[in-house]
């Protein structure tokens, strides 16, 4: 998704967002057509009651065609300079915006120290 120049001035984006937010695919999709066109709030996206997400952009087309679902949006991925744009504002990333491999490992790991 990409706006036209008066596109970004004429959205109602949240308050406190900074140009490079408002530029990232996912702002786009949801600030300018999920919630205003489908009504699709915060609290939906949050319970996946009315949008699911997937990275597999084949499975997103399938799941369409095969009528599982009603539409499919594909979007750019973020780039890691468009994520750095943001943070570096002092920015939370959109939901959904950010989709990086390999992920972290996290979890607790124990190490006997000798003699402790």
């Amino acid at each position: 998704f990409r706006l036209r120049d008066d596109g970004a001035r004429t959205m109602a984006w949240p308050s406190r967002t900074s140009k490079a937010w408002r530029e990232l695919s996912v702002s786009i999709l949801h600030e300018g057509l999920l919630k205003p066109l489908l009504g699709i709030t915060d609290d939906k996206l949050d319970g996946r009651s009315h949008v699911d997400y997937t990275a597999d952009q084949a499975e997103a087309v399938r799941l369409a065609r095969e009528g599982r679902c009603q539409a499919a949006f594909l979007i750019a991925p973020t780039t890691t300079a468009e994520l750095s744009a943001v943070v570096d504002g002092g920015e939370l990333m959109p939901q959904k915006s950010t989709h990086f491999y390999p992920k972290m490992l996290d979890g607790l790991v124990w190490h006997r120290v000798p003699g402790a």
